[in-house]
């Protein structure tokens, strides 16, 4: 396991809906990365998914990132994996999905875990590449406000 500079394993912890405290440290990272970074609608960011979801915050001596899943049926989506600016290519993405994954099979009956990828997102990094390496892949394309997404899935 990979281990912060403060020798704290990083954690991937589910927010409850009476810990007022996490909620305000998971809104304010989804608020820092996808609001104020990239420059989405907040009223398109937090919707009635949010209220279906299991939400999560990756912490290490602080918290870093987040992590949501909706369970429809038999299909996990996962979805909201964001890391703070300041942590970002120190494998905590790869961490955050290591453990949503085993949560996702450990927790629940699924037979499909889904997730969407922004298509004409910024940046150089490639989210298509870095999901495939979990064994996700690629199902087509789907538009959310305009915007295309890649579907990708992987089944268990």
């Amino acid at each position: 396991m990979i281990k912060s500079f403060n020798d704290i394993t990083p954690k991937l912890k589910q927010v409850k809906a009476y810990d007022l405290y996490g909620i305000n440290q998971y809104i304010q990272i989804r608020y820092k990365i996808f609001i104020k970074e990239l420059g989405r609608p907040i009223i398109g960011e937090f919707h009635t998914d949010d209220l279906l979801a299991k939400h999560y915050i990756l912490k290490t001596k602080y918290p870093i990132g987040t992590a949501r899943i909706i369970y429809r049926d038999c299909i996990a989506e996962i979805g909201r994996i964001a890391i703070l600016k300041e942590y970002r290519n120190q494998s905590y993405g790869t961490i955050i999905m290591h453990q949503i994954l085993t949560i996702i099979k450990t927790t629940e009956r699924v037979d499909l875990i889904r997730l969407f990828v922004e298509r004409n997102q910024g940046g150089n990094f490639n989210k298509i590449g870095f999901y495939k390496k979990f064994g996700f892949i690629e199902n087509g394309q789907i538009f959310f406000d305009n915007q295309p997404y890649v579907n990708m899935e992987l089944s268990l």
